[in-house]
């Protein structure tokens, strides 16, 4: 059997979500897969499960590891994946049916070397949300393939590496592989292979299920230091492509797009930080800023141009939380905004639409 989908699942901790997420592989109508659990020296029953399903189906491979992480697990796998495409998926979620099918399609009428599917959120009420954050994202521009970098920077802002399917001679070719770090793996991945493809094209009638769990290790996404690693993340993706053999001016723009990705990502973050990491993250920020110079840099939107320059423009995070105080109390005065090609009047706390 020729391989199309390698399917890498990184396995820990997960024996009540796992047979769900192999169920939705075995009965996916593109046959012609193999998919390669990693153990992580899960404390569970995974590896019973897994072994049981092996026994059943020879399309399932195992290998264990120790303990590790989901970086390192994915790319052992890589080593051993037969497959003309790669695809990774978390042992919580699941898929339809056809997802593989349409995806593996159109990558191959397009040759492209990323397709991508929908995603929807999981809730534990059994809500599912379809137009959400990640949805939003990966589907805002509307044309049939991707392929410069104003249609990718969209793309790109999802950070993450499940979902789709990569041409493999691709992955080879510039030797992309995550690092090892425990969190936020899936940044310097998807930002490396999004940059140097040369074709995404975007399969919005198939869906993947992202169960969204309490206990998983994003969520939530504040409880600790761990949003502290984005400092590290864009500076290794710049230094990641910088290493590549491609002319000077493709990476100085490479850089702008990264550093624009960096501002954006802390700007939706900072936020996010418990109050007793916040001045220090927010001292960090300011550093950071100082060695960001933004003058010729296309990709930044409005508001990430604003975040910086508001961020260079206080001494401390108590001015800067000042300010962002006096600015929301203004605005709930009198502010217009635009929606639906209608304007949202606020005066006094009290909406008015004006067309």
């Amino acid at each position: 059997m020729t391989v199309k989908i390698s399917i890498i699942i990184p396995v820990y901790d997960v024996e009540e979500y796992l047979p769900k997420c192999i169920d939705s592989l075995l009965n996916q109508t593109l046959k012609d897969i193999e998919i390669i659990c990693v153990n992580d020296s899960s404390p569970d029953n995974c590896i019973e499960i897994l072994e049981d399903c092996a026994a059943k189906d020879d399309r399932i491979k195992i290998i264990s590891q120790p303990n590790q992480g989901s970086g390192t697990a994915r790319n052992n796998a890589l080593e051993i994946a037969n497959g003309q495409f790669i695809s990774f998926l978390d042992p919580d979620d699941w898929l339809d049916l056809d997802f593989y099918e349409k995806l593996y399609n159109n990558a191959k009428s397009h040759d492209a070397d990323i397709a991508f599917g929908n995603c929807a959120y999981y809730y534990p009420n059994n809500e599912f949300v379809y137009n959400n954050y990640l949805s939003k994202r990966l589907f805002d521009n509307t044309k049939e393939c991707y392929e410069n970098l104003v249609d990718k920077l969209q793309f790109i802002r999802a950070f993450i590496c499940w979902g789709k399917i990569y041409k493999k001679e691709f992955l080879d070719k510039y030797n992309i592989r995550f690092d090892t770090i425990r969190r936020y793996e899936d940044v310097t991945f998807s930002v490396t292979s999004t940059l140097l493809s040369e074709k995404i094209v975007p399969v919005k009638e198939t869906t993947l299920y992202y169960r969204q769990r309490q206990n998983s290790i994003m969520n939530p996404v504040g409880a600790d230091k761990r949003l502290f690693a984005h400092f590290d993340l864009f500076e290794l993706c710049k230094e990641k492509i910088l290493s590549y053999d491609i002319s000077d001016e493709i990476k100085k723009e490479y850089s702008f797009l990264i550093e624009a990705l960096e501002i954006e990502s802390l700007y939706l973050h900072i936020f996010d930080v418990p109050k007793i990491y916040k001045e220090e993250y927010f001292n960090k920020v300011k550093e950071r800023f100082a060695h960001i110079d933004i003058e010729k840099n296309l990709y930044l939107t409005k508001k990430t141009r604003k975040f910086y320059n508001k961020v260079n423009n206080v001494r401390d995070l108590s001015q800067f939380e000042r300010k962002l105080f006096i600015k929301k109390l203004l605005q709930s005065i009198f502010s217009v905004e635009k929606k639906d090609k209608k304007k949202i009047i606020t005066l006094c706390g009290l909406k008015f639409t004006a067309v």
